[in-house]
């Protein structure tokens, strides 16, 4: 027997009626997903990402907001049918989401037990105190320890709040996972709406988030981390978040909303940035690549022309660089040297950064990164494509792979797979498909269209 799908998408159309005229936000989208798989919505800016899931659990804004036609049934239920009430009790319990900022779904005057406690006797019929019980159950389950269920939101730090958030979805037992990606987030979960309504990208992310300010050379412009990076850690965040839910989804059939925005998720990165303004009223700023409070540290360049990045973080690392570099270590001692920002601005610190560079304009970059190694040393020369596809290493550990390319019509070499994993490597099985390669596979075996359907769509340009 075919299994059914939890979720099924026929011929979506939503759109804004504005002051400026009509927007389609949504245009003709179908999509199926059955009980636990994963299905991930990919698209530029505008796309329409948001307006589906939006759409999905009942909130897409009316007005101006208005879905045209289609259908959304999840677990056999036509959900363009229900009116605010059945989808109000549909919502936690069948459909639930995790908010990305975890301050903005809790209120600050109640117990978390109490929150969670609330939520499930919005769906269950039980008393108070067994709801308060079952909510106790939910936060032992994301490790948070029962004599803290009935503290404030404001005495938990952001990953227990977190959890306390997955623990309130995660109540009334919902069947579905839903994962948003924006520049700003959804306004349904918190922010200004003219924010999150923004376009973003990558580079905005980094810039919003306070990363971009952070790198660069000291009195410089600041430089955006390539190859966009944001756009890989906004990917992990999902995947790790994603995964999270899914867990929980093979333990007790849970499901949630995640909600990714890109500047939080950079943002998250910049370590001490916000916590140095808050607690010393310092203003992190560029630095370049040396640090300030603590050497050698830094790019120094080598004899043979290279950049070398070499690290000595701490009175260990520190005492074995000294020693690589055969300095004397009474002289170049750590507390007057590299014990915080007056001792790496001090005389003899700065003497220390000179024999630094001294030691390294006179030797080859390999020749530093075998001193270095042989003392445990934090060390490598920057490298380029060239010197990593002939470096060794790379080439034991198999990270270049050989595929054919549809869309070129030859053999590319790529970076491999990564992580590497021992009982289901990963591969690539091959290139990027051509303009249109796979359309008939996806419409027949995805969507179930017939040869007719498909016909019909082609006739009318649509595909």
């Amino acid at each position: 027997m075919e299994e059914k799908n939890l979720l099924e998408i026929q011929d979506l159309v939503i759109r804004f009626h504005t002051d400026d005229g009509v927007i389609e936000a949504v245009n003709g989208i179908s999509l199926s997903l059955k009980a636990g798989e994963t299905l991930g919505l990919v698209g530029e800016t505008g796309a329409g990402k948001t307006t589906t899931a939006l759409a999905i659990m009942g909130l897409v804004a009316c007005p101006p907001g208005r879905i045209e036609r289609g259908s959304i049934v999840f677990d056999g239920q036509d959900l363009s049918r229900l009116s605010k009430h059945e989808y109000r009790k549909l919502r936690g319990k069948e459909i639930s989401m995790i908010f990305q900022d975890p301050m903005t779904a809790l209120t600050p005057t109640m117990t978390v037990a109490d929150q969670i406690a609330e939520a499930i006797r919005n769906h269950k019929r039980i008393s108070k105190h067994a709801a308060k019980l079952e909510a106790i159950r939910m936060l032992e389950t994301v490790r948070i320890p029962a004599e803290r269920a009935f503290e404030y939101p404001h005495q938990f730090s952001g990953g227990m709040k977190q959890r306390v958030v997955i623990a309130m979805a995660l109540a009334c037992n919902p069947k579905l996972i839903i994962a948003h990606i924006s520049g700003y987030g959804n306004p349904r979960f918190g922010g200004l709406p003219e924010y999150c309504d923004r376009a973003s990208y990558d580079m905005i992310g980094q810039a919003f988030s306070g990363w971009m300010g952070l790198n660069g050379e000291k009195g410089g412009e600041p430089v955006v981390g390539k190859p966009w990076l944001n756009d890989f850690t906004s990917a992990y965040a999902t995947v790790f978040a994603v995964l999270a839910a899914y867990i929980n989804v093979l333990k007790g059939g849970d499901g949630q909303i995640v909600d990714i925005a890109q500047f939080e998720v950079q943002a998250s990165y910049c370590c001490d940035l916000y916590t140095s303004y808050t607690m010393a009223g310092r203003e992190n700023t560029r630095s370049g690549n040396k640090s300030a409070a603590f050497q050698p540290y830094g790019l120094f360049k080598s004899k043979d022309g290279y950049d070398v990045a070499l690290g000595a973080f701490g009175p260990g690392v520190y005492k074995r660089a000294i020693q690589a570099m055969n300095l004397d270590l009474e002289y170049f001692n750590y507390k007057d040297c590299s014990s915080g920002i007056e001792a790496v601005a001090s005389e003899k610190g700065r003497e220390l950064d000179a024999k630094t560079i001294e030691w390294c304009a006179a030797r080859t970059a390999q020749e530093i990164e075998d001193a270095m190694a042989q003392f445990k040393v934090p060390c490598s020369r920057v490298m380029g494509a060239k010197d990593c596809l002939a470096n060794e290493h790379y080439q034991k550990r198999n990270d270049f792979i050989k595929y054919e390319d549809q869309t070129l019509g030859k053999e590319v070499t790529a970076f491999g797979i990564v992580p590497k994993m021992s009982g289901t490597p990963g591969q690539v099985w091959r290139g990027a498909p051509s303009l249109g390669q796979d359309t008939n596979t996806i419409l027949k075996e995805l969507l179930g269209y017939d040869d007719a359907k498909i016909a019909d769509l082609k006739e009318k340009n649509l595909i």
